[in-house]
């Protein structure tokens, strides 16, 4: 190599190495901004949730992976799980905004796979892929303190049975309805109602916490009630067994087609829902 070659080289590399340092600089410079703004505000970057679960559809025989994911202002985001080798992580999940959506930066999101009924993706099947155990939330913000940020929770298959609603029959308009179903005490069994595992047989932190209710009219008028309803106790502090909810007349208009839906919720989230059509009476001439 000639010196006129050495010296080219070394001019490179002396520009390489100010263009690195010219880098961290300002990289260091951002951070150290973000960190005395943090110090100033005393408002450091979270993530609020991360709650992955499981919900089935006994009616229609399928089930989805769900979750929700809530931070400070991020710009990219990700959802891992078990690892298939046993160690380690998997990424399930890849949020990551761009353009405005960046500079504005995102917080909330949900997300829900596709539910193929179970004679096409079997509920076993549908469980390797999304094993019970730790999944982890990681959440890159774009500004403040700290930059970067994870949260955990488990995702479970203790997996409650739906409940069993008792058919109304024909509503009469006008009237308050009481919906009435039988009170979830097992898991969730493709062969049926009550023919699953007891509840009991789940972790203590995996108990029965409410019914969701939600009343739907499609022909007629489109209307929709949704509510929670906390599991009714008797004096021994056991599940009556029969639930009920009394839906207003106010909603019960006339000649109204749809469904009432009721899902049983356990505290990892998970849940199992069952319907039934229902209808109103029609309206005079």
């Amino acid at each position: 190599m000639n010196k006129a070659s050495k010296i080219l080289r070394a001019s490179m590399l002396v520009s390489l190495f100010l263009v690195l340092a010219s880098l961290m600089s300002v990289s260091f410079a951002e951070y150290e901004r973000d960190y005395y703004d943090w110090k100033k505000n005393k408002d450091p970057n979270e993530i609020a949730e991360c709650d992955p679960f499981i919900e089935i559809n006994a009616t229609d025989g399928d089930a989805g992976w769900q979750g929700i994911f809530d931070a400070s202002a991020w710009g990219q985001a990700f959802i891992l799980g078990p690892s298939k080798r046993g160690y380690g992580w998997q990424r399930y999940l890849k949020f990551e905004a761009e353009g405005n959506a960046k500079k504005q930066g995102m917080t909330e999101q949900q997300w829900e796979s596709a539910e193929p009924t179970f004679d096409k993706v079997s509920l076993e099947l549908f469980l390797k892929r999304f094993p019970a155990g730790t999944y982890k939330c990681v959440a890159h913000f774009i500004k403040g303190y700290p930059r970067y940020e994870k949260a955990e929770d488990e995702l479970t298959h203790c997996l409650p049975d739906g409940p069993v609603i008792t058919d109304p029959g024909e509503l009469p308009a006008g009237s308050d309805w009481t919906v009435m179903w039988e009170a979830v005490t097992t898991q969730f069994n493709q062969d049926g109602p009550g023919l699953g595992d007891s509840l009991d047989e789940c972790d203590v932190e995996d108990e029965l916490v409410k019914y969701t209710v939600t009343v739907e009219f499609e022909e007629g008028v489109e209307k929709v009630l949704s509510f929670d309803v906390i599991p009714q106790l008797d004096d021994d502090e056991y599940q009556l067994p029969i639930q009920s909810a009394v839906i207003s007349g106010d909603f019960l208009e006339c000649g109204l087609e749809g469904k009432v839906e009721i899902g049983a919720v356990v505290d990892s989230g998970n849940a199992t829902f069952r319907e039934v059509e229902i209808a109103t009476s029609g309206c005079p001439d």
